[in-house]
């Protein structure tokens, strides 16, 4: 029973650990000297054993790891994703759910998603088909409406302390008074001491100073054709600015979501084709003023 017990907890670290779980039995702890990663790949002999990083989580875009000193981004910590126009906000919000979706991979426990009313306007509002489309399971994810921002900041802190949640993903517009210095250093505090993953998505908000130890502003990018089919859409698409790094420096990255293999791949931008310039009228109209489509949310709540 003992040795039962044994298998089935190596079983669950190699997952936990992200560790490749091949078969083990009874029987392979019958002699003395059983290996402690028995569970784990073998090595070749005379190689040391390659170090498994549970405290990061790369992207394995080249571009934008090479940013990051410790090869991606910190697990147990405050991470801030925004979009400097409401209009971007849905790619942010794709590419902080793709971000949780690897760390869910990685790891056991559930994914906190809270919003604020204002949030839910800009379109802070999930579907459980269309999650697992993106590769997120929709069995994982917690749903939190708050009817504050304060409130929905204390609802973020709450669950980050939970042992059980693996990441904490909350939803707030524009630059609300709510959310301070202290309001953000208290979230990077408690995504440090419990071990989980805070994630901030910020449509239409300013580049401020905030506690998070990165802050990413995403824009779409145009998706290329896949599989050689042209005439459908292809993998949701991010052009990704790192403005602040507090374990690297900043930079730019354009990455595409691999939904099925839950990872990001290098993305190059396919050209498209625009109308020609109009040669009986002038490319634009004087003296008229256009309507303003989106615009920096600086709207405070």
């Amino acid at each position: 029973m003992a040795r039962e017990t044994v298998v089935s907890l190596r079983r669950a670290i190699a997952v936990l650990e992200g560790r490749a779980v091949e078969r083990l039995t009874v029987s392979d702890l019958s002699g003395p000297r059983a290996p402690c990663d028995a569970v784990a790949s073998p090595q070749p002999i005379g190689s040391p054993p390659a170090p498994i990083r549970t405290d990061i989580v790369p992207f394995e875009v080249p571009a934008l790891d090479r940013l990051f000193a410790a090869g991606g981004l910190t697990r147990a910590g405050f991470h801030e994703v925004r979009a400097h126009e409401s209009r971007d906000g849905a790619a942010a919000l794709g590419f902080a759910l793709a971000v949780g979706a690897r760390i869910l991979a990685g790891r056991a426990g559930a994914f906190v998603f809270v919003t604020e009313p204002r949030a839910v306007l800009e379109g802070a509002r999930l579907h459980g088909p269309g999650l697992h489309q993106f590769g997120l399971d929709p069995a994982r994810v917690v749903c939190v409406a708050a009817p504050r921002v304060k409130d929905a900041l204390t609802v973020m802190e709450d669950a980050l302390a939970c042992r059980g949640v693996a990441v904490v993903l909350g939803a707030v517009h524009g630059q609300p008074d709510a959310l301070d210095m202290t309001a953000s250093r208290r979230l990077s505090l408690r995504a440090r001491e419990g071990g989980g993953t805070a994630l901030l998505w910020r449509p239409g908000a300013p580049a401020e100073p905030t506690a998070a130890l990165t802050r990413f502003c995403v824009a779409p990018a145009p998706s290329a054709a896949l599989g050689g089919y042209t005439a459908g859409v292809g993998r949701a698409a991010f052009d990704v600015d790192v403005e602040k790094n507090r374990d690297g420096r900043t930079g730019h990255a354009s990455l595409a979501w691999d939904h099925h293999d839950r990872r990001f791949t290098p993305h190059a931008a396919p050209s498209v084709a625009r109308p020609a310039a109009p040669v009986d009228r002038p490319a634009a109209a004087q003296g008229v003023g256009g309507a303003v489509l989106a615009w920096p949310g600086h709207g405070r709540a």
